[in-house]
C-alpha cells in the first residue's frame, strides 16, 4: 500500500512537472508571437514609408528628365528648329501624368498649371516666334520649384 501511495505521489508529482513546464514554455510562445507581431507590424509602416520614398524619388526623377526636355527645347528655339522644339514639347506632355501623379493633389495641380503653360508655348512654336524662349525658361523654372517642394 505505501509502494502504492509512492508511486502515485510520484505520478502525480510529474504530471503537475510537466503541466508546469507545460504553461511556463507556453508563455514564452505567447510573448514571442506578440513581438512577431510587434515586427510585422513595424516592418510593415517601414515598407509602406519605403514605397512612398520610392514613389517620390521616381517621381522627381521623372521631373527632371521633363527639365532636361524643356532646357532641350530652349536650345531648338534658339538654333530656330522650331519642329524639333515641338517634339520635345509634345514629349514633356506626354510624361506629364507619370512624373506629377504620385506626388497627389499638389503634384495634380502643378501638371495642370504646366499643361496650360504648354498650350501657349505650342501656339509660339506654331508662330515660328522666338519670344517663346522666355516661356520656356518659365517652364523650367516652374519645374525646379515642383522639384523643391
Amino acid at each position: 500500500m505505501r509502494s502504492l501511495r509512492y508511486v502515485l505521489t510520484v505520478i502525480l508529482a510529474l504530471c503537475v512537472g510537466l503541466a508546469g513546464g507545460y504553461f511556463y514554455e507556453h508563455q514564452k510562445v505567447r510573448e514571442l508571437e506578440g513581438q512577431v507581431k510587434g515586427l510585422m507590424t513595424e516592418m510593415e509602416n517601414t515598407s509602406r514609408t519605403s514605397r512612398d520614398q520610392l514613389a517620390k524619388a521616381e517621381s522627381e526623377k521623372e521631373i527632371y528628365k521633363l527639365r532636361i526636355l524643356a532646357t532641350e527645347a530652349r536650345c531648338d528655339v534658339m538654333e530656330r528648329n522650331f519642329g524639333r522644339a515641338t517634339e520635345r514639347i509634345d514629349g514633356i506632355e506626354a510624361s506629364l501624368d507619370k512624373a506629377f501623379a504620385p506626388l497627389g493633389d499638389k503634384g495634380i495641380e502643378a501638371r495642370d498649371n504646366i499643361r496650360m503653360s504648354l498650350e501657349s508655348l505650342r501656339q509660339g512654336l506654331q508662330k515660328l516666334d522666338v519670344k517663346v524662349k522666355a516661356k520656356i525658361e518659365d517652364l523650367a523654372k516652374a519645374l525646379d520649384q515642383v522639384m523643391a517642394k
